[in-house]
């Protein structure tokens, strides 16, 4: 269990802040709101935990038979939930496709759900929230400044999303 923690935890937080900083210093108007408006930064993280899931799928074996829109499942067949789309879903989010930082009610997946919620959602959100503000108060109007590096979507299996490089000048 240890090792779950530490491992998801670290890969949970350093990609959804590496995608939040990419996406903030792609867009300074809403930098600018966060600044002046800082109670909106919990909800803008919430936002690009969804629109950029840093944990796009994970692997399930299911335990009984089960049947999912019209396709008979056996129990121990292995399935796929897959985060990223369930977190662009046009039937789940109003403007899918695009980033509400002020979004609410937001139920995105990116930690999972129900009995499967990630147990370190909270400190995740809380470290994104703490480097996000510290970033705000201490380099504002941060924009790219040279070419950014993704993480490689082969690595992995395919599963994570998130920023290697990200050369900013304020």
């Amino acid at each position: 269990m240890m090792f779950i923690l530490t491992y998801a935890g670290h890969d949970s937080t350093a990609l959804g802040l590496s995608n939040t900083l990419l996406y903030l210093a792609e867009h300074p108007d809403v930098q600018q709101r966060l600044v002046d408006e800082p109670k909106l930064v919990p909800s803008m993280i919430d936002e690009i935990l969804r629109f950029e899931t840093p944990l796009h799928w994970f692997p399930r074996q299911l335990t009984t038979d089960a049947c999912l829109a019209g396709q008979q499942l056996k129990a121990g067949e292995r399935v796929l939930l897959l985060f990223a789309s369930a977190n662009r879903d046009p039937d789940a989010f109003d403007r899918a496709d695009e980033v509400v930082i002020d979004r609410r009610p937001n139920r995105h997946l990116a930690f999972g759900a129900g009995i499967h919620t990630c147990p370190g959602m909270a400190l995740a959100k809380l470290e994104i929230k703490i480097a996000v503000e510290t970033v705000l108060r201490r380099i504002p109007g941060f924009r790219v400044d040279g070419e950014v590096e993704r993480t490689d979507p082969l690595e992995g299996g395919g599963r994570h999303l998130g920023v290697r490089r990200l050369p900013v000048t304020w």
